[in-house]
């Protein structure tokens, strides 16, 4: 099978990126979306990349990548995309580890609405972290959310 990239090539060769070929677990459903892997995901992010995390919201809540919006499968509405991103923003959905089903067909979803700089991650959060990529927790964002209001960190860590 054949993979239509075209919509995202681009996008990946200014990061310097490749599409990844990892295994899917859908080819029918899978055939046009583009898959990265985390270190093209990561150069996309710091580029701007709208992050969105599939999974459900206590999942979401308990580790994630940095920054990353959690955009639930049954929440997911062309309107709500529209506030959020123009049609060209590129795009980084991933869900819990190697083969995440729901944020394939989320990708697909955004394509048909013409969002086509949306790509999928399919090693998840998982495969984030084992690249050595950070995931951001409760404590964590408690931490900057101190700091940007000028507390040192010892006062949240005693608190929380």
């Amino acid at each position: 099978m054949q993979r239509i990239l075209l919509p995202l090539e681009p996008l990946l060769q200014l990061v310097g990126g490749q599409v990844n070929g990892m295994p899917e677990p859908s080819p029918r459903v899978l055939e046009a979306i583009a898959a990265v892997d985390a270190q093209v995901a990561c150069a996309l992010k710091e580029r701007g990349a709208l992050i969105c995390d599939v999974r459900c919201r206590p999942k979401w809540r308990a580790s994630r990548i940095p920054g990353a919006l959690n955009v639930q499968m049954d929440q997911l509405r062309e309107f709500d995309l529209a506030r959020l991103a123009k049609k060209d923003t590129p795009m980084v959905f991933y869900g819990e580890g190697h083969g995440s089903y729901d944020a394939a067909v989320a990708v697909r979803r955004v394509h048909a609405w013409g969002y086509r700089g949306a790509c999928w991650l399919p090693a998840g959060l998982t495969g984030w972290i084992a690249a050595g990529y950070p995931a951001e927790t409760p404590r964590q964002r408690r931490l900057r959310s101190a700091q940007d209001y000028g507390f040192p960190p010892t006062m949240v860590a005693e608190a929380g």
